[in-house]
């Protein structure tokens, strides 16, 4: 949770109830049939792609290994 409130960060939800070409092109960047599809998108361009169940501490470890804390 702590990691939500981070001032740097950007949070994009995008509906893809009536399909949607902007969704269907991230699907197919980043080989998915489907949603969830849930990405980090890095300031340099880097991008984490997250498995379509993720945790707590899955999201704490991709924070911390790019150097996302509240320390800054």
């Amino acid at each position: 949770e702590k990691y939500f409130a981070l001032p740097e960060l950007t949070f994009i939800i995008a509906d893809y109830t009536r399909g949607s070409p902007d969704i269907d092109q991230e699907l197919k960047r980043f080989s998915r049939a489907g949603i969830p599809l849930y990405v980090l998108y890095g300031p340099d361009g880097q991008t984490e792609v997250f498995p379509e169940v993720i945790t707590p501490g899955m999201l704490a470890d991709v924070f911390e290994a790019n150097e996302l804390s509240l320390k800054k």
